[in-house]
């Protein structure tokens, strides 16, 4: 069973989301829950992406669990704004997603997957909150202290330094919106910190990462990174 979820949040937007309800599954009998309760995974798209993206699809009908697919602010059918560089931002989203299932649905957390930048907002929810017993993180980048300057034509780093900001790229459903990059995005996402995934429980929080060894847009030394960290 699907449905759609609209959560109305306290900074002026709202999160879209599709819960899809599996029967009771082994989880709950392992961990010695009451079978009544459901549980869910929550699902995580990557940058400019969204929860009708080819990759959270696949994980999502793979998956033999409930899972939450939503779509980060500025994406996808969710209100708000996206900016570069905003993991933090979208731990937030999380934490919206995650209050209200449990209050308005009364479901069960069990963990988050993600996918790319989605990945690494789903290892910052779980160092600041401890609250799941699962994360999955498939590609996350690990070293983010170096902007990115490569993927930028002459003509956006030329309007970087005379204005502040350049456009990037068109994104949306129809690639109807301008994806800006300022300054202050940059710097924010040199300054994120994957390191603060150490804070994770192991005790409480299980953690998977998935990397492809051929990977050419994040390195394998960040998979690793994270292994060094949390093995």
């Amino acid at each position: 069973m699907e449905q759609e979820i609209e959560i109305n949040t306290n900074r002026g937007y709202y999160l879209s989301g599709t819960l899809r309800l599996q029967p009771s599954n082994d989880i709950q009998a392992q961990n010695g829950e009451n079978p009544e309760k459901r549980g869910v995974f929550l699902v995580c798209h990557g940058m400019l992406k969204n929860r009708e993206s080819e990759i959270i699809k696949s994980i999502t009908l793979g998956l033999p669990y409930s899972t939450f697919a939503l779509d980060f602010r500025g994406n996808g059918k969710s209100g708000g704004e996206t900016h570069y560089g905003n993991y933090h931002e979208e731990v937030e989203d999380l934490r919206e997603a995650v209050v209200h299932l449990r209050d308005k649905y009364g479901l069960f957390i069990y963990g988050m997957v993600g996918y790319a930048k989605g990945g690494s907002v789903v290892l910052l929810y779980a160092a600041q909150y401890n609250d799941i017993s699962y994360v999955i993180n498939i590609g996350a980048r690990y070293d983010l202290s170096r902007a990115p300057l490569h993927l930028f034509t002459d003509q956006q780093l030329r309007d970087l330094k005379d204005n502040g900001w350049f456009i990037w790229k068109k994104f949306g459903t129809n690639c109807e919106k301008d994806y800006i990059i300022r300054e202050e995005d940059l710097i924010r996402r040199t300054e994120t910190d994957m390191s603060v995934a150490s804070r994770i429980d192991k005790a409480l929080v299980r953690v998977l990462t998935i990397h492809g060894l051929h990977d050419q847009v994040v390195p394998l030394e960040d998979a690793l990174a994270y292994d060094h960290l949390l093995g």
